[in-house]
């Protein structure tokens, strides 16, 4: 007991002084008046995996604490203002922001007065893919030179994005290719231009593209161009086509109804059909010649009749 007697009063007064100090400065700090801090964080939206958010909304919200000017936890700022959509369906969702919507340090005593906006309005809708055409965009060749066919590999591509932002697209663009200064067919690679930065595609790209060029060419047609028959036992009206066909410069005779071979088939036909309208195939007997191309047959079916027993 003696040693607890000594102990407290050893250096009494110095005991003291010290115990008056602290109990004043708890005085003081607990009457400071309160203090408010406006800190801007940004908004995080939870989704489901198969939801997007479409439309203007915040990336961030301004958040209003309080608390005593000493506490360390106002100068701690929020990780962020938090919504959880993940079990929200498509439409518009107006929301309203709460404390409980803010997270803040573990160790806070601060107080959340108020959040701006105090309401945000989403919009979300399903996330979906659908593949479509790839277009290449091109110019315009020499004066001289026609384009005979362009083509894309892959020829297709699959979008995903937001459902409203996908129905929208029919087909997805490359990038323009001039051909002001080509004199020959080539290849090149070109990368897809989309508008829509929302918009996912697969395979992202480039795009290899082949162009064709050759001489202007010159739209012929052919008429009486006879048609034949798989089965002889039929007769055909009209019996004989009229053919527009594209021609180049190079070839330099008039074509003429022997350069063509036009054929109707029957055979997949019910038998029992005894009247019915076919359409016709018809190929050049020519040489393989770059750009030419038979663009229109007329008229495009004809009528089949059975005259024997089969």
């Amino acid at each position: 007991m003696k040693i607890f007697r000594d102990m407290l009063l050893q250096n009494w007064g110095l005991k003291l002084t010290s115990i008056f100090l602290a109990f004043f400065l708890w005085l003081a700090v607990r009457g400071e008046p309160p203090a408010e801090r406006v800190i801007t964080v940004p908004l995080e939206v939870v989704l489901p995996s198969d939801m997007e958010i479409t439309g203007d909304r915040p990336n961030t919200v301004d958040v209003t604490l309080r608390g005593s000017a000493g506490s360390t936890g106002l100068q701690q700022s929020p990780t962020s203002c938090r919504i959880d959509l993940q079990d929200a369906g498509e439409g518009i969702h107006v929301l309203t922001l709460t404390s409980a919507n803010v997270r803040l340090p573990r160790i806070s005593r601060v107080e959340v007065v108020s959040i701006r906006p105090a309401r945000v309005r989403l919009v979300l809708e399903k996330t979906i893919s659908r593949v479509v055409p790839v277009r290449v965009s091109r110019g315009d060749p020499p004066l001289t030179l026609e384009v005979y066919g362009v083509s894309g590999t892959p020829a297709t591509v699959t979008i995903t994005g937001a459902r409203s932002r996908v129905d929208r697209m029919r087909e997805v663009r490359t990038e323009n290719i001039s051909l002001a200064n080509q004199r020959e067919s080539f290849r090149t690679l070109a990368r897809l231009s989309i508008d829509d930065s929302s918009i996912h595609v697969m395979p992202a790209g480039p795009v290899e593209v082949a162009i064709q060029l050759g001489m202007r060419r010159q739209l012929q047609t052919v008429a009486r161009v006879p048609i034949a028959a798989d089965d002889p036992a039929v007769n055909l009206t009209p019996s004989r086509l009229t053919v527009s066909v594209l021609v180049p410069a190079s070839v330099t005779r008039p074509l003429a109804p022997g350069d063509f071979e036009a054929s109707v088939t029957t055979r997949n036909v019910d038998p029992a059909r005894k009247e019915f309208p076919v359409k016709p195939e018809v190929k050049l007997n020519l040489p393989a010649e770059p750009g030419l191309s038979i663009m229109e047959i007329k008229p495009s079916e004809v009528t089949v009749r059975r005259t024997g027993n089969n």
